[in-house]
């Protein structure tokens, strides 16, 4: 599957930072392209070059990672963090 390009990495990141800061979100970046959100959950993203964020909740009690989700602008990310974070 082909994805088209939304926006640079670094806009979708201040984007994404704004976005937590504003709901209260503590988070670290793991790399260049890499965050680790603390939240109800263990969420980790990974900015792509198009300016998707893949986001998915690591499940201890599994031990991998569910509710995979390629999240395109910054609406499908709020919903994902206010689902899965809060």
């Amino acid at each position: 599957m082909s994805l088209k390009y939304q926006c640079s990495p670094d806009k979708r990141k201040q984007e994404v930072v704004s976005l937590l800061n504003e709901l209260n979100l503590e988070f670290e970046f793991l790399g260049e392209n890499q965050i680790k959100i603390l939240g109800k959950y263990l969420i980790l993203g990974e900015f792509l070059p198009t300016g998707h964020v893949y986001l998915f909740k690591y499940n201890d009690k599994w031990k991998k990672n569910t509710h995979k989700w390629t999240c395109a602008g910054i609406q499908a990310i709020t919903s994902y963090l206010k689902q899965h974070a809060l």
